[in-house]
């Protein structure tokens, strides 16, 4: 019988713990919330101008489709604000590593490399598969959102294609799907949270300015406490998966 070496385990990785990831994104958004909320702000408050104009738009539009609309594109702007800030988080963060001395990139340097169109790309089918689901059955929107919430994270982390992107969410969620489900969950409730309080606000007439302003800020701390969570989770499953699933350039 062979022999299993001293460090080896031929048993599966345990499933990521909900309340695991979740405490070490709290830390991470803790400690570094500063820039992840200045990154959450600057990439969702001018997004946040084009969901007043959908909302404007669909101003004489009542009923189901207005609710499918309005919430495919406020979650396509929260997927594409969560994976800019997980993106250029991680870049903040791969900068403070850096060699004292070396030259740091200005935060419009870091977005100026992010892919900004396939992120959009990837965003807008995170939001209307979602939407759509969640139209046909509440419980559906969860389950997609769960295995394809991570589409926009390895997309901008690892510049995957659109296609292989989301691919590569479902194998990494393949087999943890429900330890992930609660976390992904979560991510959609704040975003709902959100969404509920900028269409109250419109409802009540409260003047553009103010309205940006509240839900800006609503939703730059949503946002980046959920790109925290994902990147958590994102490099607790990466770990746990074989190299045969790693991009050619990780290590």
């Amino acid at each position: 019988m062979a022999r299993i070496a001293v460090g080896d385990d031929p048993r599966p990785a345990p499933p990521p713990r909900p309340a695991g990831v979740a405490t070490g994104a709290f830390a991470l958004w803790r400690d570094r919330l500063l820039p992840l909320a200045l990154i959450a702000a600057a990439v969702t408050v001018p997004m946040l101008v084009l969901v007043e104009a959908v909302r404007h738009w669909l101003g004489g539009v009542e009923g189901f489709w207005r609710a499918v609309v309005l919430g495919s594109v406020g979650l396509a702007v929260f997927a594409f604000g969560e994976a800019l800030c997980a993106g250029l988080a991680e870049q903040v963060l791969a900068e403070e590593r850096r060699p004292a001395g070396a030259t740091a990139r200005s935060l419009p340097g870091l977005l100026a490399r992010m892919p900004l169109l396939r992120l959009a790309v990837l965003a807008l089918i995170v939001g209307f598969a979602v939407g759509l689901a969640s139209a046909a059955a509440v419980v559906g929107g969860l389950v997609v959102f769960a295995w394809i919430a991570l589409s926009c994270t390895v997309g901008s982390v690892e510049r995957r294609t659109v296609p292989d992107a989301i691919r590569t969410s479902a194998r990494l969620v393949r087999g943890r799907f429900w330890p992930v489900l609660p976390l992904t969950t979560a991510g959609l409730v704040l975003g709902a949270l959100v969404e509920a309080l900028g269409a109250y606000l419109y409802e009540h007439d409260v003047p553009l300015g103010w309205l940006l302003a509240a839900e800006g800020t609503a939703e730059a701390v949503a946002i980046s406490l959920t790109s925290a969570m994902l990147m958590v989770l994102y490099q607790q499953l990466r770990r746990d998966r074989s190299d045969s699933d790693r991009a050619p350039g990780d290590v």
